[in-house]
């Protein structure tokens, strides 16, 4: 995302509302893609990525929830690095039918009714680079972790090449499964199958010692106790990004301790 332009998707069935917002932010050297509806504005997420999703008129919550949900699901799939803001201009956002103040409808932040450029330009840029620091934060590789110890693996199996490989290959097999059961269990809001499938695969990472592997599932364990939808969607990509990189190292190691 450039500091100074934001590709903002505007969600507004309000047609005079939604030129003076798109006018102020193209003003501002925004690029503004409105849409009038959430089913609109679900499909401009699938073929097209912004920075933010600023919601204009009344919406029902539960399609803003779902829209959040479906948004999140494609950051995950996409191992987006930042999470893209969804933005409310007015705290009166939900028909009184549907509104619900314990509903997690997935509103990151509320902007000024105040439509003056400048103002809406710095609140969507800052938001937007709030929502983005702490995911970014959990990327960077901890210093004294390693992606896979392969001494320290051989000493676990006491040199036993047989059994080195046979559970390598067992690892190799089931991660792929455990992956797309935490998506899944993701994509359902089911916390407690994607905890308990976390809780596994860490066990096997620490087996391995792959550190970071298994640091990164006890943060996605925890976050998933939490029901932190979004740090766990957050998570669970930088864990498929792990999985990638130890697979290599644990091939290498594999392919040496089998017989010639």
């Amino acid at each position: 995302m450039s500091s100074n332009t934001l590709r903002v998707l505007l969600v507004d069935a309000d047609a005079r509302q939604s030129r003076l917002i798109s006018s102020r932010l193209a003003g501002a050297n925004h690029t503004v893609l409105p849409a009038t509806g959430l089913d609109e504005a679900a499909d401009a997420l699938f073929s097209q990525q912004f920075d933010a999703v600023v919601l204009g008129s009344p919406l029902p919550a539960d399609g803003v929830a779902e829209l959040a949900l479906k948004l999140r699901t494609l950051e995950m799939d996409r191992s987006a690095s930042c999470r893209t803001a969804i933005l409310s201009v007015s705290r009166d956002l939900f028909d009184a039918s549907s509104w619900c103040p314990s509903k997690q409808v997935g509103i990151d932040g509320y902007l000024s009714e105040s439509f003056e450029a400048n103002a809406l330009t710095t609140a969507v840029a800052s938001l937007t680079r709030v929502v983005c620091r702490p995911n970014e934060a959990k990327d960077p590789v901890p210093g004294n972790l390693q992606i896979f110890d392969p001494e320290k693996f051989k000493a676990q199996v006491a040199e036993d090449r047989d059994l080195l490989v046979e559970i390598i290959d067992l690892f190799l097999s089931e991660q792929l499964l455990q992956i797309a059961e935490m998506k899944e269990a993701l994509a359902n809001q089911d916390y407690d199958r994607l905890y308990l499938t976390a809780h596994t695969i860490k066990g096997s990472l620490a087996s391995l010692h792959a550190g970071i592997g298994r640091l990164r599932a006890e943060e996605l364990e925890s976050a998933a106790k939490e029901r932190n939808h979004q740090d766990c969607v957050h998570l669970l990509s930088a864990l498929k990004r792990d999985m990638v990189a130890l697979e290599p190292a644990l091939l290498q190691l594999r392919d040496t301790c089998r017989p010639v």
